[in-house]
């Protein structure tokens, strides 16, 4: 009986939470006087910290991000000091901070979960610092540009109007320039990975597969896709500037990749597998980040001979149909309508 009665009571809260949300966006409600910042007295220029946490999912452990302004300087403090975009650091701020209140929407605990405030469930815990002042919020869901929002420690709890749970990213890529390496029009790429060299080179404008008898016909959509592999790099996340044995970048297993454009050489190292990346170090690059895995495997896996074109029949896609290109029928195997 009593748990009927909750549900029933968070079943009213939620919709009285959603005719203050409406009355908020209404034209002729009450006076914009009314309503307050939530965070009072500091400006985006003095935050000093920011941390944000998600909760946790799919039994996984909670998602943290630690900004931290250092000699002026946004970094991400859990890699060794990563440098963050200080615009895309202030996005967020700003967000923040023009978040407006007005009277408590509800004031008692047991509201809390309900409201994805509580401590047990919640969207975000952030935590703002401006030198000696800190504020803790936990941060619920809302309809639209609002979130519901608990000063930790208290009881009152508010329609937050200006941002939303979204806004409040966990992860490091929305902080960082992601882009890890981008060398435009190489005229040589070298890849040595566990199945051997491979060698690209640049002649009167089209690739050739040094390791190739002279003459072979190379395929320029296979060519394409390994060359973009290989010169481009896009960030999941930083990891620091310790070399650790388990990131697998000074192993036999690990690959090596070097791009010539003129005078200017590139190298970096491909290591291990981590939860869908791979660990990626520069040589002229002091952090190991972490790339994901679909966007380099391309390098780790291919040999010479994968790049000879093959003959394709006329009017179709190479090979048996309705397989891709170059991928043959296994034994016993039979598509749909073969004899």
């Amino acid at each position: 009986m009593n748990r009927t009665l909750n549900k029933v009571l968070g079943v009213v809260l939620i919709a009285q939470v959603g005719l203050i949300a409406l009355t908020w966006g209404t034209r002729g409600s009450a006076p914009k006087t009314d309503a307050r910042p939530l965070i009072e007295a500091i400006e985006a220029d003095d935050v000093t910290a920011l941390r944000i946490e998600a909760a946790p999912a799919n039994k996984k452990p909670a998602e943290v991000i630690e900004l931290a302004k250092t000699n002026g300087t946004w970094v991400l403090t859990a890699a060794d000091d990563y440098p963050a975009d200080p615009k895309k650091v202030r996005k967020v701020l700003d967000a923040l901070l023009a978040g407006r209140i007005r009277a408590p929407i509800a004031s008692n605990a047991s509201n809390h979960n309900a409201l994805e405030v509580g401590e047990r469930v919640y969207t975000r815990k952030v935590k703002l610092t401006a030198g000696e002042k800190t504020v803790d919020l936990v941060v619920g869901t809302a309809r639209g540009t609002a979130a519901h929002v608990r000063l930790n420690g208290e009881e009152q709890v508010y329609l937050a109007r200006g941002f939303s749970a979204a806004t409040l990213e966990e992860t490091a890529s929305p902080y960082i320039d992601t882009t890890y390496l981008d060398v435009e029009a190489p005229d040589q790429i070298i890849v040595t990975n566990p199945r051997g060299t491979l060698t690209l080179n640049k002649v009167e404008g089209a690739w050739a597969v040094a390791e190739l008898p002279p003459g072979t016909p190379a395929d320029p959509e296979r060519i394409t896709a390994f060359v973009g592999a290989a010169r481009k790099l896009i960030i999941d996340r930083p990891v620091g500037k310790t070399l650790k044995p388990e990131y697998g970048l000074d192993t036999p297993l690990a690959a090596q990749v070097t791009l010539s454009k003129g005078d200017k050489t590139y190298r970096y190292s491909l290591g291990a597998v981590e939860s869908g990346n791979r660990y990626v170090k520069r040589d002229d690059n002091d952090w190991v980040v972490l790339i994901p895995t679909f966007a380099v495997s391309n390098l780790m896996e291919q040999v010479p001979q994968n790049f000879i074109k093959e003959d394709r029949p006329a009017g179709g896609g190479g090979g048996m149909p309705g397989l891709p290109p170059g991928m043959k029928m296994p034994p016993g195997m039979k598509l749909p309508g073969m004899p």
